[in-house]
């Protein structure tokens, strides 16, 4: 299967088998930093009812060319009650510096406590970096794209990364049933980065991955991504564009698909998606404000050149963020983000309907600090979707309220 970037990072961890780093010119070894981040939490999760028979869900939500409504009810989903651990995790770091240049690793192990400890820890940064005060930091390993480091300038509590406070899916994703990778909030494997110096608060930052698929030769995915920071006081904005190729979004994995369907012969297909996203936030005293907007953009083309196929789809998303400070031991926040419908085209000139694809999320919570490492929080979602959307992992077309309650345990 196409890139499965989150899996361990094997390119990382031979390098990290020779840590700590051998003394250079009788510099001390350096020492290792125990870090962590755990928010495990119980959540109450509600389905509502999606859409029936009849629905008009355009092309992109029947996926088939020869119709646009549904000729049957979509199934429902029952609630979900249980426990989820997110991103947490637990990692260490080390550094040294031999002259100017400053060489550190990271090595971050996702924690979730309810099945096997074989089976749920799993790498999630893994990297190793060089860092020079006139001419910046390299890193390898697995890590965010600088697509993703450059944006959602304000993340809710610092505990969405993986929650249901997340707001990736609708800001960085796609409403429609996808069979390949189709997310711009991506942290990969086999990456390489470059992040400038500071200069009068700008930095530049670069990040590109690829790697091979057995199954599929002709294809040659890869994943480019470039920013462009700057922070004066307490004001920050980024510019960020980041392009997949070959991630087949519509068609990975498809077998032979029936000239009803709209997806392509993954054999003879390719593909190239990209998204631009525009990104501002504004921190002062007990406030931090944070907004995006992106244009995402997918498309794939078929040396078979089938009629009827899938050939483009965009659409633009946002949000706003703000979190205020309280009193010393209480923050709250909130949120709000939204995608569009959007666009499509399909080959052979047949038209394209993207009627109810736009969907949208709001959050609140709130965290009451025990001391400077444990925190308890409360976090309500409710995610909308239209009649052919499937935002919030919910059934096509069907809204979903969500609760949690949960413990926030991080080192200083």
């Amino acid at each position: 299967m196409l890139r499965r970037m989150t899996k361990t990072a094997s390119g990382v961890l031979p390098i990290l088998l020779l840590l700590p780093f051998p003394a250079l010119a009788d510099e001390p070894q350096p020492p290792i930093e125990f870090h962590y981040r755990l928010y495990p939490e119980m959540k109450v999760q509600h389905y509502a009812t999606p859409s029936t028979s009849g629905a008009d869900v355009g092309n992109m939500g029947t996926l088939r060319n020869d119709r646009t409504a549904l000729t049957s009810n979509v199934a429902p989903r029952a609630t979900l009650v249980g426990e989820q651990w997110s991103n947490s995790y637990i990692g260490f770091r080390g550094q040294l510096r031999p002259g100017p240049v400053t060489v550190g690793y990271d090595v971050q192990g996702e924690i979730d406590l309810r099945g096997k400890f074989r089976e749920n820890f799993r790498t999630r940064d893994a990297y190793v970096y060089a860092e020079h005060p006139m001419l910046g930091r390299l890193t390898y390993g697995q890590f965010d794209t600088m697509y993703k480091e450059a944006g959602d300038p304000v993340r809710m509590l610092g505990i969405s990364s993986g929650n249901i406070v997340s707001t990736a899916r609708v800001v960085s994703g796609v409403g429609w049933s996808a069979a390949g990778p189709t997310t711009f909030n991506n942290r990969v494997n086999h990456m390489w980065a470059w992040l400038s110096p500071a200069w009068r608060g700008f930095n530049v930052g670069v990040s590109h991955s690829t790697e091979p698929v057995d199954t599929l030769p002709h294809l040659e995915p890869s994943l480019s991504a470039v920013s462009l920071q700057w922070r004066d006081g307490p004001w920050y904005a980024a510019l960020a564009t980041e392009v997949h190729k070959d991630w087949l979004p519509m068609s990975l994995g498809t077998s032979v698909p029936a000239a009803t369907s709209i997806r392509n012969l993954p054999a003879s297909a390719r593909s190239r998606d990209q998204g631009w996203r525009l990104s501002g936030a504004w921190t002062d005293g007990p406030w931090r404000v944070g907004a995006d907007v992106a244009r995402l953009r997918y498309t794939e083309d078929d040396t078979a050149a089938l009629a009827g196929k899938f050939r483009e789809y965009g659409n633009t998303t946002g949000q706003v963020s703000v979190e205020y400070r309280w009193s010393k031991q209480l923050r709250l926040a909130a949120h709000h983000a939204r995608a569009t419908a959007g666009s499509c085209g399909l080959s052979g000139g047949v038209a394209c309907s993207t009627n109810g694809l736009g969907g949208h999320q709001t959050a609140v919570g709130a965290m009451l600090a025990v001391n400077d490492m444990v925190g308890v929080f409360a976090l309500a979602v409710r995610v909308g979707n239209g009649a052919a959307a499937r935002y919030g992992s919910s059934a096509q077309g069907a809204a979903t309220n969500i609760y949690a309650v949960g413990l926030r345990l991080s080192s200083k």
